[in-house]
């Protein structure tokens, strides 16, 4: 999935700025996640929940059909709570802020005690 650093940016003080390739995104949430996560995920994209107009994404069962692939880890209390990444051999445009890369993968930190 991933292997190595795979940032979506070329400006390493913005560990991970991903941005939407179009305005049609495609999400793939892994069927491991925790069920509080992938119910809080789910409402989010289905209500459109984000500062970003025009975007609208929708939830897909195939990985293969998917723009951004959503995966749990476990980073620690103190680790971030999120962070997106292109994965291996993805495709990617632009540069700088407007860099994209289809897939992204994105991590959600699971720890009860985030900062």
């Amino acid at each position: 999935m991933v292997d190595g650093d795979h940032r979506c940016t070329e400006n390493p003080d913005y560990v991970s700025q991903c941005t939407a390739k179009d305005s049609d995104q495609t999400v793939w949430i892994d069927p491991e996640m925790n069920d509080t996560m992938t119910t809080a995920l789910t409402t989010s994209i289905n209500g459109d929940y984000d500062p970003i107009t025009g975007v609208t994404a929708n939830v897909v069962t195939l990985l293969s059909a998917a723009d951004v692939w959503v995966v749990e880890y476990h980073g620690g209390a103190i680790a971030r709570r999120g962070y997106g990444v292109c994965a291996d051999d993805s495709t990617q445009g632009d540069s700088g802020r407007n860099r994209w890369c289809r897939p992204q993968v994105v991590f959600l930190n699971n720890e009860p005690h985030w900062s």
